[in-house]
């Protein structure tokens, strides 16, 4: 049994991998990940339902806590990914937000606007505040990208 929880498999991920807390996370071995990607705790990339179709993360995508990304989701380069995400579709549009479940598109600004990892952490905890409230009292997704902007 792996003590920290992370399992990911050799020759996955491409350079730059930043793992930023220890703990849970688990990667499919088919799963193709780019460059400078950030992944936080408790996230999951796996195969969708009974194939074994898995994800393919672009280069400089950060990857909110409790994300979970499923199937032959395709993830575009620069997108923030928000905490507790379900990715069951593929994003093709560069440098986005998209959060949610399922995860929808809610803000143009995506890891590389935001200037890397040491923003983009604040940014997704923040969103992460609002799509619960969003969850709980239907707040209109308008109001997040307003606070984002």
């Amino acid at each position: 049994m792996n003590k920290t929880g992370i399992h990911i498999f050799p020759n996955v991920c491409g350079k730059g991998l930043r793992i930023m807390h220890l703990g849970p996370i688990l990667v499919n071995g088919r799963v193709q990940m780019g460059e400078n990607v950030k992944i936080h705790i408790m996230t999951s990339f796996v195969a969708g339902g009974n194939n074994d179709d898995t994800p393919i993360i672009g280069n400089n995508v950060v990857i909110g806590v409790g994300a979970t990304i499923l199937g032959k989701a395709k993830i575009a380069d620069g997108i923030a990914v928000g905490a507790n995400a379900v990715v069951n579709k593929s994003f093709e549009e560069k440098n986005i937000a998209i959060a949610g479940v399922p995860a929808h598109k809610i803000s143009d600004n995506g890891s590389l606007t935001w200037g890397g990892v040491e923003n983009s952490l604040g940014i997704i905890a923040y969103l992460s505040y609002y799509i619960a409230l969003w969850s709980i009292k239907k707040m209109p997704c308008s109001s997040i990208v307003y606070h984002i902007k």
